[in-house]
């Protein structure tokens, strides 16, 4: 073959080349897309399972939630962190004139058991001063 006929056909060659490379890859990324799409497939349906109950324990804590919004409030249920100086002086004036332990529990926001502790060492400590009075000195 001349020369001159290769020259002529190098161009054809080439072009025949390209297109054989370009289908083959044409081909790769068709087989490779669809590789992937069953990937995420199987992802979305490892998900879909893994959120469902996860979805309904949270619809389900909303439920719950909204119960507890629904009860109306009741005294003595909202406490503090406990008596502070002048939470117990206050305590200790409203209970001296007769106020029951449960309306000074609601009116301070304390605790209704805080409030009988301090009503029961109060009376110890009354029953302690009448004793030491008593005890000739």
């Amino acid at each position: 073959m001349p020369i001159g006929a290769l020259i002529s056909i190098v161009p054809s060659l080439l072009l025949t080349a390209g297109a054989v490379a370009a289908a083959i890859l044409f081909l790769a990324l068709r087989r490779e897309n669809i590789e992937m799409r069953r990937r995420i497939a199987v992802l979305e349906r490892t998900s879909a399972n893994a959120v469902g109950p996860l979805a309904d324990r949270l619809r389900e804590m909303e439920d719950r939630l909204r119960v507890v919004e629904a009860r109306p409030s009741q005294p003595g249920l909202t406490t503090r962190t406990g008596l502070n100086l002048n939470s117990r002086a206050q305590a200790l004036r409203m209970l001296r004139r007769g106020t029951p332990a449960e309306t000074v529990a609601a009116t301070l926001h304390l605790a209704r058991p805080e409030v009988e502790l301090l009503v029961r060492v109060q009376q110890l400590e009354q029953a302690a001063e009448s004793i030491t009075s008593e005890i000739p000195g």
